[in-house]
């Protein structure tokens, strides 16, 4: 697979991952865009996107530092697509790891 259609990253492989690490029962979307969990020294930071069938932007970001992870922090953000645009015009830092695959499914 190449990196462009790659959507897991880093310490995540799969959906399975995700939930594991956010400690969710969420239902895997049908189109995650980006599903990233970097974690060294005790420390990490995550960012999961997907596209709803709307159209609109699903997103979930979370981090922890010292022995606690992700586990609650799975809260569920969800942008029309409008919004997701207008937020990745004005915020370059908007939607962390996953904002270059939220931009290429909104262009798409």
């Amino acid at each position: 697979m190449s990196d462009e259609a790659k959507v897991y990253h880093d310490d995540f492989e799969s959906w399975a991952d995700v939930q594991s690490q956010f400690d969710t029962t969420h239902a895997e979307p049908s189109r995650v865009l980006y599903a990233g969990y970097s974690y060294e020294d005790y420390s990490g930071d995550a960012d999961v996107a997907w596209l709803n069938e709307d159209r609109s932007i699903g997103y979930v970001s979370g981090s922890h530092c010292s022995c606690y992870g992700l586990e609650g922090q799975f809260d569920v953000e969800t942008y029309s697509a409008d919004a997701a645009r207008q937020m990745l015009a004005r915020y370059g830092w908007t939607f962390g790891k996953a904002r270059t695959a939220i931009a290429a499914a909104l262009d798409g």
